[in-house]
C-alpha cells in the first residue's frame, strides 16, 4: 500500500470525525444519568425509560452494514455529514419531546445519525493517512469514543443538574450540526469511491466477506466475546457482584469497575502505540484470548474469596487494560486483512454481530441469574462467578478456533 502524505486539513476532518464519536459514545450511555431527570419533568414509568434508552441502540445496531458500505462506495465524510444531521434532529426532538413515543424516535434517530460514527472514521484513516499511522490513530479513536462513555456519567450529570437536560440537548444538537455542515462542505476534498468493484457493497457485503474469510471469523468471534465481556461486566453485574459476594461498600464497588473503564482506556492507547509490532507476531492475538482469560479467572477468584477491595480494584484495571487493547488489536487485524477498500463494509457488519451479542448475551445474563438463584445456588459459588465463568469457557473455544486459522494469511 503506498504511503500518503498528511496535512492540516486531513488532521482537521479527523478531528471533527473523532469529536462525532466521542458525542455518539457520550449519547450511548447517558440514560442514566439524563433519562430521571426527564421522568422527573414528564413523570415516565420505569418500563418507558428502559424503552426510550433501548432505543438507541436499535437504530445504531440495524443500520452498521449499510453505514459501513455506504461509506466505502460514497466516502465518509458525505455520508457522517448527512448522518449526523439526523443525529442533531434527534437531539433537538428529545429537547421538546413530551411523551414516551417521541422520546423513543427521537433516542432511534440519534442512534441511527450515530451510525457510521466509527466505520467512517476507520475509513478515513486508512485512506486518509500513511497505513503506518492506522494503529496509533486506531488507538486514539477507540479511547475516545470510551473517554464519552466516562463523560456521560459525572460530568455529563453535573451539567444537567446545572443547566438541564433539554439545554444541554440543544446545545449538542447545535454541535452536531455545525460538524455535519463542516463535513459535507469539506466532502469534495476528499471523498473518492472505493476501489473495489463499483456498486459491489451492500447491506450483505461485510457478512459476505467475513464468512469467506476463516480469520475475520475466527478474529470476529474473539471480539464479540471480548465486547460481551466488557458491557456484561463493566456495564452491568460487575458492581452489584462485588457488593453482593465480597461485602465490599457499594462506593468501592464503583471504584473497582471505574478503574476496569480507566483501563480499557489505556489499554487501546498502548495497542494504538504497539500495533504495527503487534500485527508481525499475529500470534499476540492468541496470546491476548489467553491472557484474558486468565485475569478473569483471576478476578472472579478474587471476589469469590472475599479479598481487599483494593486487590478487585487493581485485577479490574489489567482486566480493562487488556479488553481495551484486545478492541484496538481486532480493529487493526481487520485492516490488514481486507485492506482501506473494504474496512468499513467489514466494520459495519461486524458491529452488527457484536451490538446483537451483547444485546442477547444482557437478557441471557439476567435470565441465567435469576434461574441459578432460584434452582440450583449453590452456597460455595455466586450465579454471577457461574456467567463469568461461562464467559472464560467460551474464551477456550476462541483460543481453538484462533489456533486454527491465519490471522493474516490473507495480506500477506
Amino acid at each position: 500500500m503506498p504511503e500518503r502524505k498528511t496535512d492540516i486539513g486531513s488532521d482537521f476532518i479527523y478531528i471533527l470525525l473523532v469529536l462525532s464519536y466521542f458525542l455518539a459514545g457520550l449519547l450511548r450511555t447517558s440514560s442514566g444519568v439524563v433519562l430521571p431527570d426527564v421522568a422527573n419533568s414528564i413523570k415516565l414509568v420505569p418500563a418507558s425509560i428502559g424503552l426510550i434508552s433501548g432505543a438507541y441502540f436499535y437504530g445504531y445496531a440495524i443500520l452498521q452494514p449499510s453505514c459501513g458500505a455506504l461509506c466505502d462506495d460514497k466516502g465518509p465524510l458525505l455520508i457522517e455529514g448527512m448522518f449526523l444531521s439526523l443525529f442533531a434532529a434527534g437531539l433537538f426532538l428529545f429537547a421538546w419531546a413530551r411523551t414516551t413515543l417521541l422520546l423513543c424516535v427521537a433516542r432511534l434517530l440519534i442512534g441511527a445519525g450515530a451510525g457510521p460514527t466509527f466505520s467512517g472514521l476507520l475509513v478515513y484513516q486508512a485512506r486518509a493517512f500513511p497505513g503506518n499511522l492506522f494503529s496509533k490513530l486506531t488507538g486514539v479513536t477507540v479511547m475516545l469514543g470510551h473517554l464519552g462513555g466516562v463523560v456521560s456519567i459525572t460530568p455529563l450529570g453535573y451539567a444537567v443538574d446545572c443547566w438541564g437536560y433539554k439545554t444541554i440537548h440543544l446545545c449538542l444538537a447545535v454541535m452536531v450540526l455545525i460538524v455535519s455542515f463542516t463535513l459535507l462542505f469539506l466532502k469534495s476534498t476528499f471523498d473518492r469511491p472505493s476501489a473495489s468493484e463499483k456498486g459491489r457493497q451492500s447491506f450483505f457485503s461485510g457478512f459476505a466477506i467475513v464468512f469467506r474469510t476463516p480469520s475475520l471469523k475466527a478474529l470476529l468471534f474473539f471480539w464479540s466475546i471480548v465486547m460481551l465481556l466488557h458491557m456484561n461486566l463493566m456495564g452491568l453485574w460487575g458492581v452489584i457482584w462485588i457488593q453482593k459476594v465480597s461485602g465490599a461498600a457499594v462506593s468501592h464497588a464503583r471504584l473497582c469497575m471505574s478503574s476496569g473503564g480507566l483501563g480499557v482506556l489505556a489499554g487501546a492507547v498502548v495497542c494504538g502505540i504497539f500495533g504495527n509490532k503487534l500485527t508481525d507476531r499475529p500470534k499476540c492475538v492468541r496470546e491476548a484470548c489467553a491472557l484474558l482469560c486468565a485475569v478473569l479467572l483471576s478476578l472472579t477468584v478474587c471476589i469469590e474469596l472475599k479479598y481487599s477491595w483494593i486487590v478487585f480494584l487493581t485485577v479490574s484495571f489489567f482486566l480493562g487494560i487488556v479488553i481495551g487493547a484486545v478492541n484496538v488489536m481486532c480493529n487493526i487485524f481487520a485492516y490488514r486483512i481486507v485492506g482501506a477498500d473494504d474496512i468499513g463494509t467489514v466494520i459495519g457488519a461486524a458491529n452488527l454481530v457484536i451490538f446483537l451479542s451483547v444485546l442477547l448475551s444482557q437478557w441471557f445474563s439476567g435470565a441465567f441469574i435469576h434461574f441459578y438463584d432460584k434452582y440450583i445456588s449453590l452456597a460455595f459459588l455466586s450465579p454471577y462467578a457461574v456467567f463469568f465463568l461461562l464467559i472464560s469457557l467460551l474464551l477456550v473455544f476462541t483460543f481453538a478456533a484462533l489456533c486454527s486459522v491465519q490471522l493474516i494469511s490473507d495480506a500477506e
